[in-house]
């Protein structure tokens, strides 16, 4: 397929494109191996560690957010651009064939997560406790990533179904066996809540600009759609975020001495049984209230990624190209809120803000219900939204992993013990679990009424509103002060 394209003189543009993709990340690995030198982490240790975030999220962006558009695609002027691979059974009137392969992959998801987790924190590998791990998980990460889009059959197929399943299992098991041990290394990098904060704030960049090349699929596929069909323009486009994700993912791994930056102390910790732990940590009611809140806010954060290209085709009527300009435009109204958040988070504590970004992502979803109800234009409606909910994706992109931190270390001096990566599991496996419950829900909604009413794809944002009051109400109970007055600077 890439072969046709660049052989073909029209096509010189993409041929251009992939070659300079390529010789970005070629310049980033050389200059990355001449600039390491300090035992302290610097800067720029924190800039590499971020590109691995930029990395997976790229890789991961399809699966967690194309995936409802490519095997429920919406209907355009009576009709869809990819086939039907498979069927929209109902299991009881209750949900879909697909809903359920989806909730289902929640449990090797959640297991893998916690056993790395378990193994990386009492890890004593030569090449580091987290590396080793990051390195096993990475080619299997982004092979599943791509498969999961390429059923074997041209048609509805219940072989579509199991491959559909087991292609989804081995894409989590192998993210978690990525990201897991790469989460836990915030904590071992960094000294301090302000060093913690700029790590977080690093990978939150890299995050958002991976999910904006993602959200480029709409606009790249409608591009090469000029060569090839619809379907081969979609699949050649993740292949593409697969190779590249895959490479920025290999940087932290291969340029930060894991031995040299991180604190080897908190290696040597009295290792409990793995149900044990896990009680432990919800015994704490700061964290049983964060991961909970958490878990909700991505159950409502989850509806906006995979139901924003039905709100600008169906709700809108708007081209599906569109779709990749909008997500650009709120990720830069997102970077351009960094810098305020930073600075409000040091003046009126982080909890504050999160608590005001809840009331503005349930206002937002309530702007969504009434998208296209009105007679005012689809771009007006567009900025309208925009302006909403640029600052609660920025702080939500910034403050729960920094907050996450404080309570690892808030735990440490409370017992002694430290367990950066069972507790950054934790939070990852409630955040899937979010996004597992809200995909499950998306597959049942979003066909009612696909075509006419599209009242499904309405109820989705309500349902996103409910979700945003209750994180709010949970969130409400965590104690930041108690957090912050516990822990010290290492």
């Amino acid at each position: 397929m890439f072969l046709q394209l660049i052989d073909n003189p029209s096509n010189e543009f993409y041929a251009i494109l992939v070659l300079q993709s390529i010789l970005v990340i070629t310049n980033i690995f050389l200059v990355c191996s001449c600039m390491q030198s300090m035992e302290r982490p610097s800067k720029f240790i924190f800039i590499l560690f971020a590109l691995g975030q930029l990395g997976w999220s790229l890789t991961c962006f399809a699966v967690c957010n194309c995936v409802t558009y490519f095997y429920s695609p919406p209907i355009s002027q009576g009709h869809t651009e990819f086939p039907l691979f498979i069927e929209h059974l109902n299991i009881f009137g209750l949900f879909t064939l697909l809903g359920a392969i989806v909730l289902s992959s929640f449990i090797p998801d959640a297991l893998s997560n916690f056993i790395v987790a378990a193994k990386s924190d009492s890890d004593k590998s030569a090449i580091g406790r987290r590396k080793k791990y990051m390195l096993l998980g990475i080619f299997p990460f982004a092979i599943s990533s791509v498969l999961v889009f390429l059923p074997p059959v041209a048609h509805t197929s219940l072989l579509n179904a199991l491959w559909f399943a087991c292609s989804l299992f081995i894409f989590y098991i192998s993210w978690a066996m990525y990201m897991t041990p790469y989460n836990a290394l915030i904590n071992d990098l960094g000294r301090s809540p302000e060093e913690r904060l700029q790590i977080n704030t690093y990978i939150s960049i890299t995050w958002a600009l991976g999910f904006l090349i993602g959200n480029s699929v709409y606009f790249l596929k409608s591009l090469l759609e000029k060569q090839v069909s619809s379907l081969h323009a979609f699949q050649i486009s993740i292949v593409l975020f697969a190779f590249v994700g895959f490479l920025l993912m290999l940087i932290p791994i291969v340029f930060i001495n894991e031995n040299k930056y991180t604190r080897k102390q908190d290696a040597l910790n009295e290792q409990k049984p793995l149900l044990q732990s896990i009680r432990i940590a919800f015994q704490d009611k700061n964290f049983a209230y964060f991961v909970c809140s958490d878990t909700i806010y991505w159950l409502a954060s989850n509806t906006i990624s995979v139901c924003l290209v039905y709100y600008v085709v169906s709700l809108l009527k708007m081209p599906e190209a569109y779709t990749s300009l909008i997500g650009l435009c709120v990720l830069i109204g997102s970077f351009i809120m960094y810098i305020p958040i930073n600075y409000l988070s040091k003046k009126v504590g982080k909890k504050k803000l999160q608590q005001g970004s809840y009331i503005l992502l349930a206002v937002s979803f309530l702007l969504i219900f009434f998208l296209g109800q009105f007679q005012l234009s689809a771009t007006f409606q567009l900025a309208l939204l925009g302006l909403v909910i640029i600052f609660p994706l920025a702080s939500f992109g910034i403050l729960p992993n920094a907050m996450m931190s404080d309570l690892i270390e808030y735990t440490k001096e409370k017992d002694g013990n430290y367990n950066a990566a069972l507790y950054f599991s934790i939070k990852t496996v409630m955040m899937k679990l979010g996004v597992h419950i809200s995909n499950f829900i998306l597959f049942a909604l979003i066909p009612i009424g696909q075509g006419t009413s599209y009242i499904g794809i309405r109820l989705t944002a309500i349902v996103a509103f409910l979700a945003a009051i209750l994180g709010l109400l949970l969130f409400s109970k965590y104690q930041e002060h108690e957090v912050l007055n516990t822990q010290k600077s290492i």
